[in-house]
């Protein structure tokens, strides 16, 4: 029980950490942690935890790709 507590505790540092990297644009390190918190909510067998954990990825995924410079197209 005790180590059970410990992981959702570790899950839910994984997550804030992970949002306040998002929260200050750096992409790479916030999906990491949501990735970390992801496996944790999955080990926990807490599928809530799980949906925000995907979402939380989605979210810095899209971020990326906005943020991402356009490609000029090439020419023929």
């Amino acid at each position: 029980m005790t180590s059970h507590i410990y992981l959702s505790t570790q899950a839910k540092a994984a997550c804030k950490i992970g949002m306040l990297y998002q929260r200050h644009g750096d992409v790479q390190l916030a999906k990491k942690h949501f990735e970390d918190f992801f496996e944790m909510a999955r080990e926990l067998k807490d599928v809530k935890m799980q949906a925000v954990a995907r979402i939380n990825i989605g979210v810095v995924c899209s971020m990326a790709k906005v943020n991402a410079k356009p490609t000029s197209p090439k020419s023929k």
